[in-house]
């Protein structure tokens, strides 16, 4: 079954949440009983840098400062991208609309987007991907499944 944005959803156990992810050769799953957003992204010669000023300012910058943009626009898409999924929403709004960099300048460890907290968490999962979680609970118990397909 799918919500209203679409979002998938188990008839009949509305109380479990789940969100998958795939790229390139790898997949994910999140499953738990608190809302979930997963996003895996592999590294690829795509033109990001277009993105790059649809993005929050503070994002923005912080892609700039960093010595290696690529990395550093992986690691804010896959967080931006977990919370749309976790919202349920996709990327519906504006990029802009909120931020994953902390005004330290760091990424933050929770977001406010839609009137609801998020709760975010960097993944290292390989070498050559960049992956994300977000919960709508800090320090959520998350079954990861993931896969790496040859």
């Amino acid at each position: 079954m799918r919500d209203e944005y679409r979002k998938p959803y188990l008839f009949g156990h509305e109380d479990m949440y789940f969100n998958i992810s795939h790229s390139g050769r790898y997949w994910i799953c999140a499953c738990s009983d608190a809302v979930t957003g997963v996003d895996i992204e592999c590294a690829s010669k795509k033109k990001y840098a277009s993105v790059i000023d649809s993005l929050h300012s503070s994002e923005s910058r912080y892609i700039r400062s960093c010595t290696s943009a690529e990395d550093a626009f992986y690691n804010v898409w896959v967080r931006k991208e977990a919370v749309f999924k976790a919202a349920g929403t996709g990327i519906l709004d504006e990029l802009s609309s909120f931020s994953v960099i902390s005004k330290t300048g760091q990424f933050s460890e929770s977001v406010h987007y839609k009137d609801l907290a998020y709760y975010i968490t960097g993944l290292n999962i390989s070498i050559d991907s960049y992956s994300c979680l977000c919960t709508s609970r800090p320090n959520e118990k998350i079954k990861i499944l993931y896969e790496q397909t040859l």
